[in-house]
């Protein structure tokens, strides 16, 4: 018996390491839906600029059910999904999402949103973060600028996958567009989504793709449509096996 015992803690042994390997190996995917439970209003300590969020309805509880999808596709595939709300009414600073992004060691961080002033199939948008956006004061003596160009190149060559691969399966064209964040009220002015510009930086800046769809005529079908779109792009920019 005692034999045996040595032979099993032995076996043990050698396929432990493994699993623990493989279960390292597995890409980090971030999955951020828009909105938070109540309002939030500070001021972030790194940059100064108004840390603003607030509920939105349905969006919200949508792009949450989205996220949930495209998160089940993934962990199905192999990835290791960490979601930025635990649930649909958590409250969460745009600040904190890139930060679990960053410690998270994140390979990529996607935004899902709606927006229920457009109509599901005309409307489809995909932003990137690029070297020079902005945020808060004005363009010319901003607050904050995105400076991290390994990190826009990758998320601008993501963002195009981000949009083909949703092309091909929402029914509707989807496109990589610039945002303006200007004349909005309790807004910082600027072109590049807060969490994307957070996330680009120290100490583990991560490349964020940041989608929208229209929410007029969204229901269930158009809910999964989107989320294949999304599953399939995050899996053709980081896909399993790759080195990160």
């Amino acid at each position: 018996m005692k034999l045996i015992a040595i032979r099993l803690i032995l076996v043990l042994s050698l396929v432990t390491p493994v699993l623990q390997a493989d279960a390292q190996s597995k890409p980090i995917i971030v999955l951020d839906p828009g909105h938070s439970g109540k309002a939030v209003r500070g001021v972030d300590t790194q940059t100064g600029l108004n840390d603003y969020d607030y509920p939105n309805h349905p969006e919200m509880e949508e792009a949450f059910r989205v996220a949930k999808d495209v998160g089940a596709q993934l962990e199905r595939t192999g990835y290791k999904v960490i979601y930025t709300k635990q649930k649909v009414d958590d409250t969460v600073s745009l600040r904190k999402r890139a930060t679990i992004a960053q410690n998270a060691n994140a390979v990529i961080g996607v935004s899902i949103h709606n927006d229920h002033g457009r109509p599901y199939k005309s409307f489809g948008q995909v932003y990137a973060q690029s070297i020079g956006q902005w945020r808060g004061g004005s363009q010319s003596k901003p607050k904050a600028i995105f400076k991290n160009q390994q990190i826009a190149s990758t998320s601008e060559s993501y963002a195009k996958t981000f949009a083909e691969e949703r092309t091909k399966v929402e029914e509707h064209l989807v496109s990589v567009t610039p945002i303006s964040f200007n004349n909005r009220p309790g807004i910082e002015p600027g072109n590049i989504p807060q969490v994307m510009l957070f996330a680009g930086t120290s100490p583990h800046a991560v490349p964020w793709v940041y989608n929208e769809v229209g929410g007029i005529g969204f229901g269930k079908k158009q809910e999964a449509l989107y989320a294949k779109g999304l599953a399939n792009a995050i899996e053709k920019c980081v896909p399993i096996g790759a080195k990160h």
